[in-house]
């Protein structure tokens, strides 16, 4: 899912911040070069996981639970990479997109 890959991205380099707004789908997929349909699925699928959260009437956040986590491993030097359970959503096990 490449929308969701794209926010996964954006979140672990720290373009996207904790509590910072999700962008709307009609722009992530343009981004992609999905549609809309396509691209909220992603963004379903990244809430699902806890990674980011919807706020009703609003939109969806980065989820500040996550993102902490991830800046500090990066930062300290203990996670190099997205978590394999993680990646495993988006990547099949022998490494091919889904």
């Amino acid at each position: 899912m490449r929308v969701a890959n794209t926010l996964l991205d954006g979140i672990t380099s720290g373009q996207f911040k904790p509590g910072q707004v999700v962008p709307p789908r009609n722009d992530l997929a343009g981004r992609s070069g999905v549609s809309p349909i396509t691209a909220a699925r992603g963004v379903r699928e990244l809430a699902g996981m806890g990674i980011i959260c919807r706020v009703p009437g609003l939109g969806y956040y980065v989820s500040a639970s996550f993102a902490l986590a991830m800046e500090k491993a990066l930062a300290d030097g203990s996670l190099t990479a997205v978590p394999s359970g993680v990646a495993d959503r988006y990547y099949g096990r022998d490494g091919e997109a889904r």
